[in-house]
């Protein structure tokens, strides 16, 4: 069922972890947490219908020992299924307009410690308010002040009403390439979140076509982005 893989384990919150459902023939690694990602189609306006359940894999004894040890966030391997035709279909997404109108969306919102984002390398570049917007079509002639004003607007709300899990970052699943996974939507609000000192942020995961398995490789464990700080 499932075809492809995240390049990354996740260190997501096991509060939202334990959400997920037992998959009903787990034969995945009990000693790892896996969540297989539901395949629910993206909306062109964001919002999508989640029917496809996320399913947890293996691992629902390490999720209940997190729990009960007051772990806050363990590593998690994410599993999913992309287009068929791997050979076929991997070149088509890499083209961004393809790749922007086909695309899956996971069902459950997961809260994701932040430093990851930085450990993980899923940020293109390493913005600051002076360059958050300079990729930005739509302040692309926005002078330099009103983009320091729409983003303290944004950091402001942050601030003082936390981070809206209705709106949540999306990490896309093999988007450099088909290798590597990348921050998708949420740029400006994660700089904004790291600001505001929060120590996590709510986190879906989107998917399309991936690379033939043989080129994937398994996902790099998160002790090893320990290890590298």
């Amino acid at each position: 069922m499932y075809t492809a893989w995240g390049s990354n384990e996740y260190p997501l919150s096991a509060a939202s972890v334990a959400a997920c459902l037992d998959a009903p023939n787990p034969r995945f690694d009990p000693a790892t947490v896996s969540i297989g990602l539901g395949r629910n189609r993206a909306a062109p306006s964001g919002v999508a219908s989640y029917t496809d359940p996320d399913l947890l894999l293996s691992g629902r004894a390490l999720v209940e020992r997190a729990l009960a040890g007051g772990a806050r966030f363990l590593p998690v391997r994410l599993y999913f299924q992309g287009y068929g035709f791997e050979l076929v279909r991997w070149p088509l997404h890499l083209v961004a307009p393809w790749k922007r109108r086909h695309y899956f969306v996971n069902a459950n919102t997961y809260e994701m410690d932040i430093a990851a984002f930085a450990r993980l390398r899923l940020e293109r570049r390493a913005y600051t308010r002076e360059t958050v917007y300079s990729h930005c079509s739509r302040f692309r002639n926005t002078p330099g002040q009103a983009k320091n004003d729409e983003f303290e607007r944004l950091a402001a709300s942050i601030r003082e009403k936390g981070f809206d899990p209705a709106f949540p970052l999306r990490v896309m699943l093999r988007r450099d390439l088909g290798l590597h996974d990348m921050l998708r939507d949420g740029h400006h609000r994660l700089l904004a979140a790291r600001e505001a000192g929060l120590g996590s942020v709510p986190v879906r995961f989107t998917f399309s076509g991936h690379a033939p398995g043989f080129l994937l490789g398994k996902p790099v464990p998160w002790e090893t982005h320990n290890e590298e700080k």
